[in-house]
């Protein structure tokens, strides 16, 4: 997320500060929003399946902090995929 803040700011300096309008700040700050929500989101959705796949292992424990970890990371990824904030995911 602060990327996204980082990117924002830097191409407010290459516009220039008086080339600067009120939209370019309005898109800014919400395609912050946009990548924190969207991988929140993301990572929902991904606990959700990750729950509904542990819900089927309970005859076979082994296997369950497989699933937990590789989900964990799919979310991440998939998040990345998208441009969102994996580590909110």
């Amino acid at each position: 997320m602060q990327i996204v803040l980082y990117h924002m700011f830097e191409a407010y300096v290459v516009m220039g500060p008086g080339n600067i309008l009120y939209t370019d700040l309005l898109s800014g700050f919400a395609s912050f929003f946009v990548v924190a929500l969207g991988g929140t989101f993301i990572g929902v959705i991904w606990g959700l399946l990750t729950g509904f796949v542990t819900r089927f292992t309970h005859q076979v424990r082994v296997i369950e902090p497989i699933f937990i970890f590789v989900m964990a990371y799919l979310a991440y990824l998939n998040a990345e995929i998208f441009h969102m904030s994996g580590i909110l995911a």
